[in-house]
């Protein structure tokens, strides 16, 4: 059975480079949005089902992996070799040898080096945000109670109304809410909690709020 060892062992991680993230650190940010009981890299079968979404992104040009060579420039990895079971190979230490990734261009008596697995950043924040969306944007906001999301919302209002002035635009609140509730439904938050704010708030937002 593969090792995983070092995704054990933070401090022993390579350094993100610009423009490039290591893919420990890539899998540790896809899987910390995958559900709510998320239990970290260091948990196996958390683990496999980040790199399994890795893989699968990987596979369809969703993700661009790259390896690290040794001159600290990058070799970007064609998707196609995301369509076989390869992969977990390289996952145990997110590395790729020389001859994985330049195949007949490496002479057969050369020694085998290993290079880091990095994605673009890119890539990577494209990824990140169409997984936050919600699935629909229609009827509600995904996972989140109408109560819970007012609960949050109300002292907002309440320290408005106080203060005699409002203290957010329809499209700050709306940002807000998206960062204290990830993937939240615009429509459903307009309709449900942004309706329902007190009357010092415009009722309609100036044009490009």
């Amino acid at each position: 059975m593969a090792e995983y060892k070092l995704w054990h062992r933070r401090p022993e991680w390579p350094y993100d480079a610009p423009g490039h993230i290591y893919m420990m650190r890539a899998a540790e940010q896809i899987g910390s949005i995958l559900g709510a009981d998320w239990k970290g890299i260091a948990d196996q079968a958390a683990r496999h089902e980040a790199l399994e979404k890795i893989r699968e992104h990987c596979a369809h040009g969703r993700l661009t992996a790259a390896a690290m060579i040794q001159d600290g420039t990058f070799r970007e990895l064609p998707v196609a070799r995301w369509n076989t079971a390869d992969c977990w190979t390289w996952f145990p230490t997110c590395t790729i040898s020389n001859f994985a990734l330049f195949a007949h261009q490496i002479h057969p008596l050369a020694g085998v080096s290993q290079f880091p697995l990095y994605v673009t950043s890119k890539s990577l924040g494209r990824q990140l945000a169409k997984m936050q969306l919600p699935q629909s944007e229609k009827t509600k906001a995904r996972n989140y109670s109408l109560k819970s999301v007012m609960e949050w919302a109300q002292p907002i209002f309440d320290e408005a109304e106080a203060g005699g002035k409002y203290n957010h635009t329809q499209a700050s609140f709306e940002e807000a809410a998206n960062h204290r509730f990830p993937g939240i439904g615009i429509e459903w938050l307009r309709k449900n909690i942004w309706a329902k704010r007190p009357p010092v708030y415009p009722r309609r937002a100036p044009r490009g709020a």
